[in-house]
Formats: C-alpha cells, structure tokens, sequence
C-alpha cells in the first residue's frame, strides 16, 4: 500500500519537474544553489538541497566500451543495455542548454533521451524485460548519437526520481559539464545533484602515460589531473563516467566497482540475489551477454 502511495507521488513530481514546468524548475535549482553562498543561512539551504538529493538526483552511466571486459553488471549500467530495455520513445533538445545557452552550436542539442511511460521506469523492470525490437525508437537509432555525444565529452546520466534513492528513472540524459545544470550545481555548488556510477577509475601502471593530457581535459569532474609528470585520479571526486578511460590511448585506466550510494548497494544485492539477470561486458560497440 505505501509502495503504491509512493509511486503515485513520484508520477506527480515527474510530471512537474520533468515535463510541465521544466524550465521553471531548471530555474528555481539554479536559485536554490545561489541561495548556499548567502551568508549565515546558506548552510541551512545547502542541507535543504542535500537532503532534496536524496530523493531526486542523477546517476552517471560509464560510457561505452570503458568497462573491463568481463565485467559482471546489472542490465542497467551497460549504456547500450539500458537505451534496449529502457524504451525510448523519443530525444528532445536538452532543456539546459536550450535556457541557457540558446545559440551555442559546440555540442550537439538533441541528447535528452524521454521513456515512454511518464511514470518512469523502475530498474527491477528494466532488469527483467526483454526488448521486443521495432517497439519504440529503437537502439540502432540512438546508437549513433550515443557515440557522438561521448565524442564530445558529454555524460550519460539517468535522472531518478524516487524511494528508496535510484530505483525510478524517467528520462536520459547526456550532459555537458558547463551548460548542464545538474553538473553545475555539482561542481559550483557542491551539491550531489550528480551521484557516481558505482565505478571509479584506477591507473595501472603509470609510467607508460604518454602525456597527451587527453584524460584531464576529458574529466568532467575534475579528478584526474598530473602531479610531478605522473597521472593521478581523485577517486572521491571520481564518479566513473569512464571519458577518460574510453580516450586513453596508453590504456592504463581501468573502472572498479567502487559503491559510494545506497543505490550501489540495491545493485550489489541484485547481482546476488538475482544471477539470472546478470550480465558480462564485452567490448565496445558489443551489447552484454548473459551469464
């Protein structure tokens, strides 16, 4: 009976922040990460915002390719995987960009990916379903687009909206570092608008980098950069988009599963409790295979 009560509210809240009301919603966040700097009350609205991110938040999605092959993953954190099973019923032009950067051409503007029910899909389903090709838009279309956002640098993130935290998504995004709100409030603000793949980046074997700087410039979270001529990775600033472990043309990065939210630890029991629905990373390009 809560459970239903709670999808309800969801539906609502969807509704409104991401269909309805978008922009002015966009809007009232940008206010609401100012209002963190005011003096003496702004720490009061920091944990205003810290606690409202427990319950609407984003969750990166490694890039394709960057994951180990071999990798045990649930469906949903293969990029290729989630875009089969998600339903995708149609890409709109990103509502941050299109209010804040409505002339920009230097990244592409249709990244917005929406699912076709309103009410957001629930990752236990995206888990279990088997697509049924011809459905919706379908992979093949959305592939290549994929491909051309992760060229320009832009993260895959889902945004959830839901209890407990991660388990409801309702739409797709890819986003750029400075003309994403999301992003912009996690890294001017230092609010957890953007929550971590469940993956960080480590170095293997340092000394073979080439110094192409590839990596820093590709960071969108600023956690890799080079100290005394050897790459390092800040895995706490890490939220394992893998950009820079796609790009590495030394190929010393690899991902770890690393669980830094309570969602990470709903996917670690998933893996445990439900096999069957597990799946192994191949290269990239290639869908994942069931175990």
């Amino acid at each position: 009976m809560l459970r239903k009560r709670l999808d309800k509210f969801d539906t609502k809240l969807v509704g409104y922040f991401g269909n309805w009301l978008e922009f002015r919603s966009l809007e009232f966040f940008l206010s609401w990460g100012k209002a963190t700097e005011i003096p003496v009350i702004g720490k009061l609205f920091k944990k205003l915002f810290d606690w409202f991110c427990k319950y609407y938040t984003g969750f990166v999605v490694p890039t394709d390719g960057s994951l180990n092959a071999g990798t045990v993953i649930m469906p949903y954190e293969n990029i290729l995987e989630l875009v089969k099973r998600a339903e995708i019923a149609r890409i709109l032009p990103c509502g941050c960009r299109t209010m804040r950067h409505p002339t920009d051409k230097s990244t592409p503007r249709a990244t917005c990916m929406s699912f076709s029910e309103p009410v957001g899909k629930v990752l236990d389903e995206i888990s279990e379903k088997e697509y049924k090709k011809g459905e919706w838009t379908t992979p093949d279309k959305i592939l290549k687009i994929l491909q051309e956002c992760e060229e320009y640098g832009l993260v895959h993130q889902i945004m959830c909206l839901s209890n407990p935290q991660g388990r409801k998504m309702y739409v797709l995004c890819n986003c750029d570092a400075n003309k994403c709100i999301p992003n912009y409030l996690k890294l001017r603000y230092k609010v957890p608008f953007v929550r971590s793949s469940g993956f960080v980046c480590r170095i293997e074997s340092p000394e073979k980098c080439i110094k192409c700087n590839k990596c820093v410039n590709r960071c969108v979270y600023k956690a890799a950069y080079i100290k005394n001529g050897v790459p390092v990775v800040n895995e706490k600033e890490c939220l394992g988009c893998g950009l820079c472990v796609s790009t590495c043309k030394a190929k010393i990065r690899k991902m770890h599963r690393e669980p830094k939210e309570p969602f990470h630890k709903i996917t670690n029991d998933y893996l445990k409790t439900k096999p069957k629905e597990a799946m192994i990373t191949g290269k990239r390009g290639e869908y994942p295979k069931i175990i």
